[in-house]
Order: structure tokens, then sequence, then C-alpha cells
């Protein structure tokens, strides 16, 4: 946190506060005395007031099953949260224009751009999983896994 007119910096614990996936990931109350953002858990989404004076703990209001995009203060102690459901199904268009084929549905990709297909066939693509960023690989008759065998994020370059 800044404050632009004395130039003091202060570090508010951000409960690892991610980038949104489309939107405005935090806003400042009515009161101007703390800060509303969310964060990721997994398929959860974690909705954390934040005191501005960095003298108390932050508080976690809400817990929610659907993606966060835009966070807004109401009046008092109200706030709105965009929420957006887009399940995502990954289809293959057979050369012949033959019917397509279902090859996975997944509740949520976080980038909707990246995606490619392995010489061998497999569609490779980042998915949410594990509270991490993991880029899975699809092939018809299997489910989606992981292309590549570790615990640690992965993700398009």
């Amino acid at each position: 946190m800044i404050d632009l007119s004395s130039g003091s910096v202060q570090r508010l614990d951000s409960h690892e506060v991610v980038e949104a996936d489309g939107g405005k990931n935090f806003t400042v109350s009515s009161d101007g005395k703390s800060i509303l953002s969310f964060v990721h858990s997994g398929a959860l989404t974690r909705i954390i007031r934040f005191p501005v004076s960095g003298r108390e703990a932050s508080t976690q209001l809400l817990t929610v099953t659907g993606t966060v995009w835009f966070l807004e203060a109401g009046p008092g102690d109200s706030f709105y949260a965009n929420m957006v459901d887009r399940p995502i199904d990954l289809v293959r268009f057979p050369v012949d224009g033959s019917r397509t084929e279902r090859l996975a549905t997944f509740p949520k990709v976080p980038d909707l751009s990246t995606m490619t297909v392995l010489p061998d066939g497999r569609a490779v693509l980042p998915v949410r999983a594990f509270s991490q960023l993991r880029l899975m690989a699809v092939q018809k008759g299997k489910d989606p896994a992981p292309l590549v065998n570790t615990t640690e994020e992965t993700a398009a370059p």
C-alpha cells in the first residue's frame, strides 16, 4: 500500500492474492479503512478483507465456488462480486467434416487463448487444479493427465 500524500509504503498480508482472470481483483471499502480482494484456492475462491492500518489481521469474508471477475464495495460493509461460470468443452473437428468429438470438459480454463496439439495428437492446455496452474494433456478415451510429472506449477511460456 502506498500513501500518495506522504510517500510512505506499507506491505499488507496478501494471502496469495492473484491477478484476476479477466477483471479487477480488489476494491477499497466505502469508508476507506480496508481493501477487499480474492484468492483462488483450488476450485474455490475466498473473498478477504485487509485492514489498511496493517495493525489488524485480515479476515476471510466468504468462500464461493465460482470464478470472481470483479469486486466493488457497497454501502456500509456490503460488497458486490461479479461471478462467472464458464465451463469449457475441448472438441475435435474431423477433417472430413463428420461429427465433432468432445474430448474433455473442464469447469474452468484460466487462459482461453493458450492451447497446442502435440505431434502424437494430444491437446495441451492450462487448467487450474489443486490450487495450481497445470498443463494438462488430453486425448480421446482417456482422462486428462498432467503433461509434466511434477508437484510444481506448470504453465505456458
